[in-house]
């Protein structure tokens, strides 16, 4: 698993947006949102509720966000 991909994920969740999440990370949201679906793919779970204007979580995304959060915590410090 890419741990730049996992803080990717956890910033998008964070800032609820791709668009946020790119501009803290200075790149657009099309390479973020490219990014995102082949960690998505490659993870073999969907993360976010498809369409819809807001970003929801799925089950298994939230399940997933909860570890995410905990592993790049650990290794930020």
């Amino acid at each position: 698993m890419d741990f730049n991909r996992l803080q990717e994920f956890v910033m998008i969740v964070d800032n609820k947006s791709i668009a946020k999440a790119a501009k803290e990370l200075h790149i657009s949201p099309a390479t973020l949102s490219a990014r995102f679906r082949t960690f998505e793919q490659a993870l073999g779970i969907t993360l976010f509720e498809p369409g819809g204007s807001k970003m929801s979580l799925t089950r298994a995304g939230s399940l997933f966000y909860k570890d995410a959060v905990k592993i790049v915590r650990e290794y930020q410090i």
